[in-house]
Formats: C-alpha cells, sequence, structure tokens
C-alpha cells in the first residue's frame, strides 16, 4: 500500500458498459451536489482537459477516491480510458472494489511492462474453465513465452480463444500476427480475426479481467499499463461486446 503525506490514494475504476445514469454525459459531474458531504471539495473535470475524472477530497479525511467510467462501445472513449489507466499506474494509484468498501475486494490491481508476463503467464496455468485474449497485434516471440502455458491449458481441457484484429483493407497485412496465429494454432489454441470490439483485454473463467493498454500477445511499450481484477459480472458485459 503506497502513502504518500499520510494520505493513502486509491482508484475506483467503474468499468460500466452504461453512461452515466440521469441524463448525465461523461464529462459531467459524477456525484450530484445534493450527494456531496459537507467540506468536501470538488475537483471539476474542466481541471484535467484529457480526462472526465472527479476527485473529492475531504480536509481530515485519509483518502482520495477517483470514479472513472468508460463506454467500451465507443472506440474514442475507450482509447481516452486506457490513456487515463497509465497515469492512474505511474501515480501509483491502488484499485479498489466498486461495489465493497473493503479496498482490494476484488483483487483488482495495475500490471506494467515489468511484470505483466509472468502475472499473466500464473493467470494461464491457474484457469480452470477457459481463456479468451483479444489483441490489436500479435508477435511470435511474445506468443512463443506463452505457448507452453497456453498448450498446457488446452490440454487440461480448457477452452482457449485467442483473437487478433483484423487489418483493414487498406492496411497491409503484418506476417507477423500470421505468423503468430499460425503457432497458437499448433499448439491447438482457437486462432480467430475480429475486425472491432475491445481490445488489449482477456477474460479467464468468465471472472478474472485483464484490461487496458498492454496487447497481451505482443511485448507492450515502456508505459503500457493494464487494469487487472475479478469481476464476474463485468467479465459477462465484456463478453456481451464482443
Amino acid at each position: 500500500m503506497r502513502v504518500s503525506h499520510h494520505v493513502k490514494r486509491s482508484v475506483c475504476l467503474l468499468l460500466s458498459l452504461l453512461l452515466l445514469a440521469q441524463g448525465m454525459t461523461l464529462g459531467a459531474a459524477a456525484v450530484g451536489t445534493d450527494s456531496v458531504p459537507a467540506g468536501t471539495s470538488v475537483l471539476e473535470p474542466a481541471a484535467y482537459p484529457d480526462s472526465e475524472v472527479l476527485v473529492l477530497y475531504e480536509d481530515g479525511r485519509t483518502e482520495v477516491v477517483v470514479y472513472d467510467y468508460v463506454d467500451v462501445s465507443v472506440p474514442m472513449l475507450e482509447r481516452m480510458y486506457k490513456k487515463r489507466l497509465k497515469t492512474y499506474g505511474n501515480l501509483g494509484y491502488e484499485v479498489c472494489s466498486p461495489t465493497d468498501e473493503d479496498e482490494g475486494a476484488n483483487g483488482g490491481s495495475f500490471i506494467g511492462k515489468g511484470d505483466w508476463l509472468g502475472r499473466f503467464e500464473t493467470d494461464i496455468r491457474e484457469a480452470k474453465r477457459s481463456i479468451l485474449v483479444r489483441a490489436p497485434y500479435a508477435s511470435e516471440a511474445a506468443v512463443k513465452k506463452l505457448l507452453p502455458a497456453l498448450r498446457d491449458a488446452r490440454e487440461r481441457g480448457l477452452e482457449v480463444t485467442c483473437a487478433v484484429r483484423k487489418h483493414a483493407a487498406s492496411e497491409q497485412t503484418d506476417s507477423r500476427d500470421t505468423a503468430a496465429a499460425a503457432l497458437l494454432g499448433e499448439a491447438g489454441v482457437e486462432a480467430t480475426w475480429f475486425e472491432d470490439g475491445p481490445t488489449r483485454l482477456a477474460v479467464i473463467d468468465d471472472a478474472l479481467i485483464w484490461y487496458g493498454s498492454l496487447p497481451l500477445l505482443a511485448f507492450p511499450k515502456s508505459d503500457d499499463c493494464s487494469l487487472r481484477l475479478h469481476d464476474a459480472e463485468l467479465a459477462a458485459e465484456l463478453k456481451d461486446e464482443l
């Protein structure tokens, strides 16, 4: 747990597939003035030009909470949200459950470039029923690192699907994607292609979610960051969007 100047920082990321209720739009205040506790200062979203983040802080309290929403069915909003995830991770924010006051109740955490491969491989090896990965592109080198765990999952009878974004007609087909997909197929993994919908995500056992900017089937950039959390309801909603 990171503590700075005796103020514990946590982030509550509500990956809602619905826009804010009661006619509010992204960028508007997420909390009505009648529900803000006395003495609370509201930092307006306008103070953050690239964000729809609302920060609440009250003198004497020990916690700063950020409520952030995303509609994954709108590509532009999803891209903006993933950029914000990088900022949260770099600032040392933690993840708390949107439905439980106990911090960490959903096992949520930020995963960056330094530890994603080992954590992701472990999650694959510990999977019990199914693994779904959707990536914007794939590389042979990264797939080879994950292949032993993916092959083991198939041998244990799990349903394993790895989908890579299909290039538009105006784009040149990347041979690296094709080669990586061939490796997956040889290991018994269902390798498929998709044209639209959420990407850079994984859903394991219909409960464990990886979501953010990590490409998952390729090596990430230095500032890439993804959210890892357990949420069966959200997992079902994400799969409905595919």
